[in-house]
């Protein structure tokens, strides 16, 4: 995952791009062939270290359950969570497309979170653009 670096300065003195990754996306797994795959979000890391490093890196917050709430009842929360296999090996599939492995519970939460964290960076004038 791409390190914590200080942001370039746009004019208006903020960061003109706040990245917004965690370690955690790179071990929800998919099945082979899944567009939603590891190797997608490595490379993705990968060139923003070779070409983007100045670029200002935030760990992905997990959402609250107060905000998932606000989208997801308890009962589906509950269900998703009870799906999450506990090893490694194994897949679950939710629906044709939708896959949960040992850590995409959490997955889910810091992209819900980090989603969250990008309006508020630029709501806040902390960043002019956001990318999850």
């Amino acid at each position: 995952m791409p390190s914590s670096s200080s942001p370039s300065s746009s004019p208006s003195g903020t960061a003109p791009l706040s990245i917004i990754t965690h370690p955690v996306f790179a071990l929800h797994r998919t099945p082979m062939g899944h567009p939603e795959r590891v190797d997608r979000i490595r490379h993705v890391w990968s060139v923003l270290d070779d070409d983007f490093a100045d670029l200002e890196r935030l760990d992905a917050e997990k959402a609250t359950s107060d905000a998932i709430a606000r989208v997801h009842g308890p009962r589906y929360m509950d269900f998703i969570a009870a799906q999450e296999p506990a090893d490694d090996a194994t897949l679950i599939p939710l629906d044709p497309d939708t896959h949960m492995s040992a850590h995409s519970y959490e997955a889910g939460l810091r992209a819900a979170g980090g989603a969250m964290q990008c309006v508020d960076q630029v709501m806040t004038g902390k960043a002019e653009r956001a990318f999850l």
